[in-house]
């Protein structure tokens, strides 16, 4: 399966969540096979991202191609572009804005050369924390490359924050891992949940992006329901609205399934 990761990682910026260093860690601990990763921007700007992924890639000896993208940047766009249009069944999974995903297609990339794109991001209501509401994640940063992206691509899913939100985790300083990967985000974890605590009066976070990237290897933990949208002025603030646009598949957890149990798990035996 040729597969793209686009994502904003900021796991080294202090007030910047660590949740797209998870997912990659998620899929390095699978074993899974990823051809490419694109930096955008999102939970911070482009240069920020790249720096902070490089950093990531280098501490850890990741040997996967990384290419700077984002607005002011064309080389991850570029990137994408040449991957799926010699690589036919290309997923992309887009865990950031997706504004190199859109460019890529002003580029000529084959959209028919994608055989999914899984999001995370979208709010179908409020992500109401104890403190206050978190703004919707991706798809607003750069809502008219999402519409863009939306439109082109035949296979769709969304997982929403409200998907993810019931969904939790936590850690102390005490908390001990043997992944090397796990001990690399502990520092900054802890940091974030310092951050996140003080915001939302919550210790326990979202770790959206790994939630997102488990469904591309464990659909049955899923249910997916289809609904077609609107694709407007309703995705500037990321609201997934019933509309006769789009028919776009949103996967739910099922219940009973321990999701960051099984992320864990997956990245605890990864060394």
């Amino acid at each position: 399966m040729p597969l793209i990761v686009d994502f904003d990682n900021t796991i080294s910026i202090r007030g910047c969540d660590v949740d797209d260093a998870f997912a990659l860690f998620y899929l390095i601990g699978s074993k899974s096979k990823i051809d490419l990763v694109t930096t955008t921007h999102g939970n911070s700007n482009e240069d920020d991202v790249y720096k902070a992924s490089l950093k990531m890639f280098k501490d850890l000896d990741i040997k996967i191609p990384l290419y700077k993208g984002g607005l002011h940047e064309d080389k991850g766009a570029l990137a994408i572009k040449d991957f799926v249009n010699n690589n036919k069944g290309t997923t992309i999974i887009s865990l950031g804005a997706t504004t190199n995903t859109a460019k890529a297609l002003d580029f000529g990339m084959k959209a028919e050369n994608i055989e999914k794109i899984i999001f995370m991001g979208g709010i179908f209501e409020q992500l109401q924390f104890k403190n206050r509401i978190m703004d919707e994640l991706n798809l607003s940063v750069d809502y008219r490359s999402t519409i863009k992206v939306l439109k082109a691509v035949k296979n769709n899913y969304i997982i929403t924050g409200n998907a993810c939100l019931p969904h939790k985790y936590t850690i102390n300083k005490d908390t001990i891992f043997k992944s090397t990967y796990l001990n690399y985000i502990k520092s900054h974890l802890l940091s974030w949940l310092d951050d996140f605590e003080e915001a939302y009066d919550e210790r326990e976070t979202v770790v959206w992006d790994a939630i997102t990237t488990v469904f591309l290897l464990h659909e049955e933990f899923f249910n997916v329901e289809k609904k077609s949208i609107a694709l407007g002025e309703n995705l500037k603030n990321g609201y997934l609205k019933n509309g006769k646009d789009k028919e776009i598949f949103f996967p739910w957890v099922k219940d009973g399934i321990k999701i960051m149990d099984h992320i864990i798990d997956v990245i605890e035996g990864s060394n």
